[in-house]
């Protein structure tokens, strides 16, 4: 009798792991937004080298689109409290830092196992991030350093405080006292790190830093075509890609460094194609921006931020791709080919914890001169969810955005354009 009673256990044992087994291999059903059509509900199931993606339905029924179709599918991760890496290109690796040396920088990553980048693709590493969300964003943003195209750009010149920070001064590493040292990182392991400054050689225990940003007058200047598609992990990972593919249970993914790797393609939960027909306006330069004060304090625009310049954030989920604006102010394009319709969605930023409030608007100009209003939005409070918008561009040769005071004047009115985007 015991001996059936263990065969029983075991073999229930036995299908408690096939079902975790075959749970840690699917992927939630998310939104897969096309460049026309209805948004669906989809698992991705396999890429191959010419863009062309099978995706299965709920229903069980499989369907064949080509990224060059898609917008975007599934939803952004943030990046938890955990030790990262910042490339020159924005992407985000959370993983622990074994070593390093002049040319490579090793890492040990749960998803993609043990990965060395060359050194000159690293903006800086993470040791200790902020639990505040926006200081964990600037932070993010201040290791990528100049070498990514999609930081502020905004018509006012560079204030001084920029120009220093900017400035090719060597390493620097960030100690959780607020101090930096600058100089040259010599070595790294799992308890120190040894920095040359120029009083001499330290070692400094890692769980006293912050941070280590690389000298950005030695990193790598990524081209915008190196990067063709956004892929989003589960553990918040993000990367910047030339290529993915997926077959079957595995993907295959090369960074523009170089480096090809494979990882389980279940931890994969977002892709957003930045080679297909779509064109972001954060991609593209205004041809003019202009902001009204309230009172005497001037906003700049920024572009794959929020206006307070960290990641845009609304209705609880995070963007990769956007503009970020503040009441009143108006930011123009020229539209250098016909395009159908301009999309977005509007909405305050979640960094106001619901307070603020703007109106969104757009104009278009056939080249005539006269401005026409294809789009007026009700007042958009915070805490509100984004609200979706298609504007006309038949015969458009310019568009402009507009953000104008609402309930309370310019008091949080942290207004996002997200996504975006011209469709052909």
């Amino acid at each position: 009798m015991s001996a059936i009673r263990i065969i029983i256990a075991a073999i229930a044992g036995c299908i408690v792991s096939v079902a975790s087994a075959i749970g840690a291999e699917l992927l939630p059903f998310s939104d897969a937004v096309l460049i026309e059509g209805t948004p669906f509900r989809a698992r991705l199931q396999s890429l191959n080298a010419d863009g062309m993606a099978t995706w299965t339905l709920p229903s069980g029924e499989t369907r064949n689109l080509s990224l060059a179709d898609l917008c975007w599918w599934g939803n952004w991760v943030g990046t938890p409290a955990q030790p990262q890496l910042v490339l020159v290109d924005g992407s985000v690796i959370v993983a622990d830092v074994t070593s390093l040396n002049k040319e490579k920088l090793s890492i040990g990553w749960g998803l993609g196992g043990e990965l060395k980048l060359p050194l000159e693709w690293v903006g800086g590493i993470i040791f200790a991030p902020s639990v505040d969300r926006q200081e964990s964003d600037l932070m993010r943003f201040r290791l990528r350093g100049d070498g990514h195209p999609d930081v502020s750009a905004h018509s006012q010149p560079a204030s001084q405080k920029e120009r220093v920070e900017n400035a090719p001064d060597g390493d620097r590493l960030i100690l959780l006292n607020g101090d930096e040292l600058q100089g040259e990182v010599l070595a790294l392991d799992e308890n120190v790190i040894k920095f040359r400054t120029l009083a001499g050689e330290v070692s400094i225990g890692r769980e006293k830093i912050a941070a280590l940003r690389f000298n950005p007058s030695l990193a790598a200047k990524p081209n915008s075509k190196d990067g063709q598609i956004w892929i989003g992990f589960q553990d918040g990972s993000r990367l910047l890609a030339s290529t993915l593919t997926i077959d079957r249970s595995q993907a295959k993914i090369k960074l523009p460094a170089g480096i090809e790797f494979d990882v389980s393609a279940a931890k994969i939960n977002a892709i957003q194609p930045l080679a297909g027909r779509t064109k972001y306006l954060s991609d593209l330069k205004p041809s003019g921006y202009q902001h009204i004060p309230f009172l005497d304090l001037a906003w700049p625009y920024h572009a794959d931020r929020n206006v307070a310049g960290s990641q845009l954030r609304a209705g609880g989920r995070l963007y990769l791709k956007g503009l970020g604006m503040h009441s009143a102010a108006r930011l123009t394009y020229d539209l250098t080919k016909p395009y159908r319709a301009f999309k977005a969605e509007v909405a305050i930023d979640d960094q106001t914890a619901g307070r603020g409030s703007a109106l969104f608007r757009a104009y278009t100009n056939d080249g005539s001169g006269k401005w026409q209003i294809k789009y007026e939005s009700p007042i958009i409070r915070g805490g509100a969810a984004p609200a979706p918008i298609s504007v006309d561009l038949t015969g458009a040769k310019r568009l402009s955005l507009l953000v104008d005071f609402a309930d309370h004047g310019d008091e949080q009115a942290h207004a996002d354009w997200l996504n975006a985007r011209l469709l052909p």
